[in-house]
């Protein structure tokens, strides 16, 4: 298999500026938002749904449009990560072939279409702040579809924008995996995740303050106990259980991760077992 070849470079930043995570993505175009299947997904109020469009036009260069977001798109120097004190709004487009400093309403960003200037941007970056653990994406690929023994991934939807990352660099391990990205367009939903559960060797439980306010996902669980499919749980920050899902995992070995947290090097082992990762 070649290299990926990377065409977007986002890396999000907290209020001091430090890192906190990378995002090196394969498409062409990607909306920066809080939908949850945005491109960019960023979870904050100052962040509109569609916030802004990114766009690779090759040669390391692209431009960066603004949406119409309600609390606008700057860009400017370092200290826009406070941001400088006139920052320039970006009204339609900025063109980018370098690295930019870059707000999306209140959050930090340094974006370009340009890999060299990415990390040269962000070694900047850790020389002025110090070095942080930072959660970097991992494209995933399909769901798998084949006969192999897999897992099959119980979670809540909103979880999907980081998920997705930790499901990308599990798949690069040889993991394989299902979620319902995989049903079929006309196939109906609660058939093709029943199907998918019943047939599969385990059951990968993503637990998260969300996920455990999701009907489905305690649903997914329960059939999973009732039939002898195995759990494994994977409890995600600080989660209170609802007495109904603390029933459901008595006796459970859990695996205690965080969203930044490299997830491979406890998960595997749990999951090889089940036969679910290629040898």
């Amino acid at each position: 298999m070649g290299a990926l070849n990377h065409r977007i470079f986002v890396g999000l930043l907290s209020q001091g500026g430090k890192l906190t995570r990378i995002e090196k993505l394969l498409p062409d175009e990607v909306i920066v938002g809080r939908e949850p299947d945005s491109g960019v997904c960023i979870e904050h109020r100052s962040v509109s749904r569609r916030h802004a469009t990114l766009r690779a036009l090759g040669g390391g260069a692209g431009i960066l449009l603004d949406c119409g977001s309600a609390n606008g798109t700057f860009s400017g120097s370092m200290d826009l990560i406070g941001l400088d004190e006139s920052p320039t709004q970006v009204i339609s487009d900025l063109h980018i072939d370098t690295a930019a400093f870059i707000r999306f309403g209140s959050v930090g960003a340094v974006v370009s279409f340009d890999e060299r200037e990415f990390e040269s941007a962000l070694a900047s970056i850790e020389a002025e702040t110090g070095p942080t653990p930072v959660l970097t994406s991992s494209p995933h690929t399909p769901p798998y579809a084949g006969n192999k023994p897999y897992a099959f991934v119980s979670y809540a939807r909103r979880d999907a924008p980081w998920l997705m990352l930790r499901i990308g660099a599990m798949q690069a391990a040889g993991v394989r995996l299902w979620w319902d990205a995989a049903i079929v367009t006309g196939f109906e939903w609660p058939d093709a995740v029943a199907t998918a559960l019943s047939q599969s060797a385990a059951v990968l439980a993503i637990i998260t303050p969300r996920s455990v306010a999701s009907d489905m996902v305690r649903r997914e669980i329960a059939y999973a106990v009732g039939v002898g499919i195995p759990v494994i749980p994977v409890m995600v920050g600080a989660v209170d259980l609802p007495a109904g899902t603390r029933l459901l995992l008595t006796g459970m070995q859990h695996t205690d991760l965080d969203f930044t947290d490299d997830w491979n090097p406890r998960l595997l082992e749990p999951l090889r077992r089940r036969g679910v990762v290629a040898v």
